[in-house]
């Protein structure tokens, strides 16, 4: 069985936008603590201390960009880091909701929302998404998660090589 939860369900999910950062900060710092921005992939630059409470780093997050390409990136346990304000984080409080299974859901969910520049993935807007995890008895069913996620990834490598032949056939000069 799946259930919908909210990303706002403070059981499952703590959702939060990070705080300002000048670049005069990250620029005067000798840091080496990453702060992600609107790009989830690479660091804006580097801090000496993480704009997020320290023991929030035991649990997995999801960030996205709130500006841009709308992209998860997954920070795992142990990862000290911050954010600004252009970057959106979701904290996963329950360790049966795998981060790459969420990734995967979000994805989805981001097609049929359709944000963009336009209707951007602010913390209100994302606030009302919702995602479908497989429930085992009252609680998330990690190992369903993992089974699902296989089966993501092997029709996400399918839709690759048929885009890679559709390009191959569109150069083709008759």
């Amino acid at each position: 069985m799946k259930a919908e939860i909210s990303l706002k369900n403070k059981k499952y999910f703590e959702i939060f936008i990070g705080k300002r950062v000048l670049k005069e900060e990250v620029f005067n710092s000798t840091g080496e603590i990453p702060v992600y921005s609107a790009n989830v992939f690479t660091p804006f630059g580097f801090l000496d201390k993480s704009n997020i409470k320290e023991d929030d780093f035991k649990y997995d997050y999801l960030l996205w960009g709130i500006d841009g390409k709308f992209e998860f990136n997954i920070i795992k346990a142990g990862t000290i880091f911050a954010t600004t304000d252009h970057c959106g984080a979701i904290k996963i409080l329950d360790k049966n909701i795998s981060p790459e299974y969420l990734l995967y859901e979000l994805e989805i969910q981001s097609h049929i929302l359709g944000f963009d520049r336009t209707l951007r993935p602010s913390l209100t807007n994302m606030e009302s998404v919702s995602v479908k995890i497989p429930f085992e008895k009252e609680r998330p069913d990690i190992k369903l998660q993992k089974e699902l996620l296989n089966q993501y990834m092997s029709l996400n490598k399918i839709k690759d090589i048929l885009k890679a032949e559709i390009e191959d056939l569109n150069n083709i000069n008759l």
